[in-house]
């Protein structure tokens, strides 16, 4: 069983909850589960602000609760178990496409539209999708704001994700690999914003 959630957040819970960065986001969504969650169970999507309201889509296993050290306005409900049954999909994934040196075994940003174009699709086939010529078209490859924050253990080290958003229509290759990629996420950092998978299905 999935929940999907939507939480909003106001002027007053970002000086409640003393938010400040994108840690901060990642420490006020964390704040609906318990401790000892596994973070690789807990995907978000950030939405941006509209309107002086900051919304972010929670993908979690276990159903969020709301306390007295958490924001109150959030939405959830259960994903019904033939969401996933569909063959094609509109998709938008936040994703932070990296290379690991061999040398160094430090990952490091893949740039350049061409590059992050072939990692995607590579990342598609190993997750149970696929791009058809007119998917592949249509993609839409858009390089957004480098995450950057402190540490919250080691404040003298920061933390920079290269954030390249994908959208556009996929085939559900898979069906297995493409729920794991749905339940789980894709890519690195998906417990700070990245790897969720926002769909909605298709009728040709």
């Amino acid at each position: 069983m999935m929940f999907l959630s939507r939480l909003t957040l106001t002027l007053q819970d970002y000086r409640a909850f003393r938010i400040t960065d994108d840690y901060s986001i990642h420490r006020v969504v964390y704040s609906f589960f318990p401790e000892n969650a596994d973070p690789g169970r807990i995907l978000y999507a950030d939405r941006g602000v509209r309107n002086a309201l900051h919304t972010i889509l929670i993908l979690s296993r276990i159903r969020p609760v709301c306390s007295p050290e958490t924001p109150q306005n959030i939405e959830t409900k259960e994903i019904e178990p033939g969401f996933l049954k569909h063959f094609r999909y509109a998709f938008e994934i936040l994703l932070n496409p990296v290379r690991q040196e061999t040398r160094s075994r430090k990952c490091v940003p893949i740039r350049g539209e061409i590059l992050q174009y072939e990692w995607f699709l590579e990342k598609a086939a190993a997750h149970g999708f696929t791009l058809t010529p007119e998917d592949k078209a249509r993609l839409v490859i858009r390089q957004m704001e480098t995450q950057k924050f402190r540490q919250k253990d080691r404040p003298e080290c920061s933390v920079h994700h290269h954030r390249v958003q994908f959208s556009g229509t996929l085939t559900v290759s898979d069906p297995e690999l493409f729920q794991k990629a749905f339940e789980q996420g894709i890519g690195k950092a998906r417990a700070f914003g990245f790897g969720m998978l926002q769909l909605v299905p298709v009728w040709d």
